[in-house]
């Protein structure tokens, strides 16, 4: 099968980007992309160095003139990305209220230190038992998912990233895809695991295969592109686990609806 939609990558809107959004689209055409949608950072942590950083009335000017330099090439779709929504309920609220294609959600901090953070780890005893650290993850994301207010669920074991390995042995994760279904959220498909040398996406095919057993039928699939010769990578991966785990619809949202594309 072919994906024709990267459903979320970064330009330099987030402060670790520094392609245009005029760059990122042409990749995506170069790429046989029909559709390509944004997922600009909003960085709430004031430990991170995003903080701040991103502009929305400037985005939307940017995609606006995307949305007419490729018209009739490429559906050039807005959105954001928060992270630990729960923990930031006003600005989730402001953006419930922007003209949005779709919020995107995820957990990328925790005890206000970045995932991937050494020191973090360390705290955790990582080294010797992953096991504390995945739980704590996945309860801040079971409660984000509760605190609702967005549309896809992202990246779901996104420590793996840093980690080198996922870790599967909790009833955390069926909560978590449970409430998932219940809010109509969507599940993401993230390939950015498959550039960081983990021989999986995120989530994994076991995880997708939970998913779908309790009913998921609807994913997105998303590079997290932050570069141009990032646009749909691992895509040949993505549309394995597509076809492995039987999802019946892949597509993104188009003003906070999700449509097959």
């Amino acid at each position: 099968m072919s994906i024709p939609i990267d459903a979320h990558v970064h330009s330099h809107f987030s402060v670790d980007s520094q392609a245009t959004i005029m760059a990122m689209c042409q990749a995506a055409v170069d790429a046989g992309l029909s559709a390509i949608c944004f997922a600009e950072h909003m960085d709430l942590n004031p430990n991170d160095e995003g903080y701040g950083f991103f502009r929305y009335a400037a985005y939307s000017h940017a995609i606006d003139a995307a949305r007419e330099a490729f018209a009739g090439r490429l559906t050039v779709l807005k959105g954001v990305e928060f992270g630990e929504p729960h923990l930031y309920p006003r600005e989730v609220e402001w953006a419930n209220g922007e003209d949005l294609d779709v919020i995107i959600a995820g957990i990328h901090w925790i005890d206000d230190r970045f995932v991937g953070d050494r020191t973090l780890h360390a705290a955790y005893g990582v080294a010797q038992d992953p096991r504390p650290l995945w739980e704590r993850y996945y309860a801040d994301m079971l409660h984000a998912v509760r605190s609702g207010g967005f549309d896809v669920l992202a990246h779901l074991d996104l420590p793996k990233r840093y980690l080198g390995s996922g870790y599967a042995q909790t009833p955390l994760i069926d909560e978590i895809l449970t409430e998932v279904m219940s809010a109509g959220i969507v599940l993401e498909i993230n390939t950015s695991p498959l550039r960081k040398g983990v021989e999986a996406c995120a989530p994994d095919l076991d995880l997708l295969r939970r998913y779908v057993a309790i009913g998921g039928r609807r994913v997105t699939v998303g590079s997290d592109a932050h570069a141009p010769n990032e646009v749909a990578a691992g895509w040949m991966q993505a549309a394995g686990l597509v076809e492995a785990t039987g999802v019946a619809s892949v597509g993104a949202h188009t003003g906070r609806r999700f449509r097959p594309w």
